[in-house]
């Protein structure tokens, strides 16, 4: 089973990273890092599709048999 935990705060040494790694770890997981990633903040645009940061989140959750979000 593929997991990725998605850590949903910017900080680099929150405590919200320290438990999405935490969680990554223990099952194996992959981790998508908002404080790492640069990922824009959605406003409704067509365009925001096209953006690699946008394919490149996509592409991670899509091939994902589950998701964890972790958010402050």
């Amino acid at each position: 089973m593929k997991l990725v935990v998605i850590n949903g705060t910017p900080r680099k040494f929150g405590r919200t990273r320290v438990v999405a790694k935490y969680i990554a770890d223990q099952f194996e997981g992959e981790l998508y890092d908002l404080s790492v990633e640069e990922l824009p903040l959605y406003n409704g645009e067509e365009s925001q599709r096209e953006l690699e940061a946008v394919k490149k989140l996509k592409a991670v959750v899509k091939t994902a048999d589950g998701v964890v979000l972790c958010t402050p």
